[in-house]
């Protein structure tokens, strides 16, 4: 048995290297001066230019009072039920319509998201291909 789990893991460290080159060098935990990070002083809020940033995030979803909680959830169990939208699709489009309920939920038809699963036969397809590239 010992043997098994050692095949095991000579298989899964040969697939790591084929995935992650980098995994072949030994990993360990630098301490001392020489491997802290260097951190910017703080800049007060007043002195953040925002827009000058190159990865800024987009914001897809910002909580409202003007929406009671009861609302909410009816409207994200429609968007999930009858669209197939997930929570955060949803509560993207409901920000988008600028926490508008009525206009969101309106929308919610003109942009149905296509499901997220694979079929039988994409699983089969990526099976066979991952064990090809492994073989490989």
């Amino acid at each position: 048995m010992p043997e098994m789990a050692a095949e095991v893991e000579d298989r899964v460290q040969m697939v790591t290297y084929k995935l992650i080159p980098q995994a072949r060098t030994k990993v360990q935990i630098r301490v001392g001066r020489d491997y802290q990070a260097v951190c910017p002083e703080l800049q007060p809020e007043s002195q953040r230019k925002p827009e000058l940033l190159a990865d800024r995030a987009l914001l897809v979803w910002s909580p409202t009072e003007a929406i009671p909680e009861s609302k909410l959830e009816d409207y994200i169990v429609l968007a999930k039920d009858k669209y197939g939208y997930n929570g955060e699709q949803a509560l993207g489009m409901l920000f988008w319509h600028k926490h508008d309920l009525e206009r969101a939920m309106l929308d919610l038809a003109n942009f149905t998201p296509f499901p997220d699963e694979w079929s039988v036969e994409d699983k089969v397809l990526f099976e066979q291909a991952f064990h090809y590239q492994i073989r490989a």
